[in-house]
């Protein structure tokens, strides 16, 4: 119970995060709705992750653990459109220049900003995983 718990905790600041910095993954303003997805995410992490590492093992073994990525992207569309708890949009990114690296404006569609948020949520979920 502990460890489902803290997978929830994790899968709430990685939703908060990735909302913070990505303008294009829109989290609801409502707290219940929030809570939700975080929930949703949770279940998804701890019951059909297994599940799917499993089922594609040897696509996963070919392609060296990229399928499971595309895995997460098309379980990230089928949250946005199915359940409708948050919204993944295109979005213009500003740009970003520090010292010696300079990123351009970019305009990120639809998917692009799908594969980001994918990206962000899994690295930010095993980061925290791995730190607790």
């Amino acid at each position: 119970m502990r460890w489902i718990m803290r997978i929830y905790i994790i899968s709430f600041f990685s939703l908060f995060l990735t909302s913070y910095w990505n303008k294009g993954f829109v989290l609801p303003t409502n707290a219940f709705d929030f809570v939700k997805a975080a929930a949703i995410l949770t279940a998804l992490y701890i019951i059909v992750r297994p599940i799917m590492k499993i089922i594609f093992l040897p696509f996963n073994l070919l392609t060296f653990g990229l399928f499971s990525f595309f895995v997460y992207v098309f379980f990230l569309h089928l949250l946005s459109t199915a359940f409708g708890i948050f919204h993944i949009q295109p979005w213009q990114f500003p740009g970003i220049s520090f010292y010696f690296v300079f990123v351009p404006h970019l305009h990120i569609t639809y998917f692009q900003n799908l594969v980001l948020s994918s990206f962000s949520l899994s690295s930010i979920i095993n980061l925290l995983d791995q730190l607790t």
